[in-house]
Parts: C-alpha cells; structure tokens; sequence
C-alpha cells in the first residue's frame, strides 16, 4: 500500500493550490493530475521525481508516509530527510520506548508505514524525557558477538544516512535485506554505507544510500539469554523494560523527597 494519491491531494492543498494550478507547476493536464490523485493512474518516476522536488521532500515520504495530518510547517521543516512516520506522540514528560517482537521483526519491511501496524507496538513508558524517538530491535543470528541472537537494540532514529558515524551500531531497515544491526563506515562520496560485522567470520557489505529505510542508532541493549536463562519469551523484553520503568520511578521518587 502506497500513500501517493492521498499525499498528492493533501500536499496540493497544504499549498493552496488548485489542480489547475498545480497541474501547470508539472507541465501536465488537469485531468492527469485528477487521476492521480484518485488512484486511476500512477505517475510516471520522472514525473514522481518533479513532485517530490517541487514540496522538497524525498520520495520515501512522498510514496510510503501518510502525511494527512502532518501540517505545512512541519511539512517545510522534513525536507528532504527520511523521517519516521508515523510514530507514536510522546507528551512533554515521558519518553516512549516502541518494542518490536520477533514475529513484528519478520514483517516490519512490509509495515513500518503502515499506522495500524505501528498502533498496535507494545510500549512501555519511561517517567523523563528524552528528545530522540526510541524503537527495540531483535538480534539475530552471531554477527554482532558478543551481543548474542535473543537480545534486543534500543535505538534512537537518525532522520538521514548522511548523519551515520563511522565506527557505530546501528539497526538499519534496508530494502533487500530488512533489518540488519552492523557497525559502519559512511561512503559519503559513494553515498553508500559499508557495514562491518564485530564477528570478523562475516565479510563487510555495502549498502546504497538509496536503499537505507530507517535508520537506528544503538543507544542501549538487553541480553534476554543472559538475564532470563529459563529461556526467551515474547513479553520478557516488555517486563523486563517495565520493571526498570518501576525502578527509574521509586528512584525519582525518593530524589523528590529529600
């Protein structure tokens, strides 16, 4: 499922413009404009590409965000950076932690713009806030030892593959690969992104720029095999998560009291 034809109206009246209007900007015919806009036609990519440099936005946004109840001025303030939509709204005093599972994990490619899919994430809320949006990954597999198959990757959401630091972890939603936590080296100049396994059995690879979905910068990580030896469960990393949830708030409770 794409969001192009809803996006294009919604874009086109953010800016005040009439389909005749707009449909001049593109050098193309009102009724062309009109059946994209209602899911007759597609436009060609050339023609996807003038829209998307017209709103200055990237196309990932234009094709996959539902942007319908994102306003003009923060509209103007993505450009063209890759940014997470949707996401759940954290207010002014807490900070939400989004948990994917391993079953969400085999299906995120296909979701992770999709708002029911993200609606139904389990959650667990800290008491402070923090200014990144945080998401949980599943490890697999044994490329990023000692961090073991099991475990989970709390990351907080980079906005562009330019921003990757050389020499960090991140979980990265690729389109040929899925999910995939690596150490990188940023190939600005080729605008690809090599990725190096810390077990040095598994070769290093390149990923285009291009191809990088969402990006998530490794903030913290939980080894259920080491904290739980009876054995993974879906729901540990949600209880696990709470009960430091419940630690953070006895501590602020009792700083609070002195």
């Amino acid at each position: 499922m794409t969001y192009l034809a809803e996006n294009l109206k919604h874009l086109r009246k953010l800016y005040k413009l009439s389909q005749e209007d707009f449909a001049g900007e593109l050098s193309i015919k009102k009724p062309r404009l009109a059946a994209y806009e209602t899911l007759r036609a597609e436009p060609p990519l050339s023609l996807l590409n003038s829209i998307c440099e017209y709103f200055k936005l990237s196309m990932d946004i234009v094709v996959n965000s539902d942007l319908k109840n994102v306003s003009l001025d923060e509209i103007k303030k993505l450009g063209k950076d890759r940014v997470l939509f949707p996401i759940k709204v954290q207010d002014d005093k807490h900070t939400t932690i989004e948990i994917i599972t391993p079953l969400q994990a085999k299906e995120y490619l296909d979701n992770y713009s999709n708002p029911e899919f993200i609606k139904n994430l389990k959650i667990i809320t800290l008491p402070f806030k923090s200014r990144s949006k945080l998401r949980a990954f599943p490890v697999y597999g044994k490329a990023m030892l000692p961090i073991t198959e099991g475990s989970y990757i709390i990351g907080k959401y980079i906005r562009s593959p330019k921003r990757i630091k050389d020499n960090y972890t991140y979980t990265l939603l690729t389109r040929d690969k899925g999910l995939i936590y690596h150490r990188t080296n940023n190939l600005q100049r080729k605008e690809q992104i090599e990725c190096i396994s810390d077990n040095k059995i598994f070769p290093p690879f390149s990923i285009a720029y291009q191809d990088i979905i969402e990006i998530w910068q490794y903030k913290y990580h939980v080894d259920t095999k080491r904290d739980n030896p009876d054995g993974f469960e879906p729901t540990y990393i949600v209880n696990l998560l709470e009960k430091l949830q419940s630690e953070i708030a006895e501590l602020k409770n009792q700083l609070n009291q002195k």
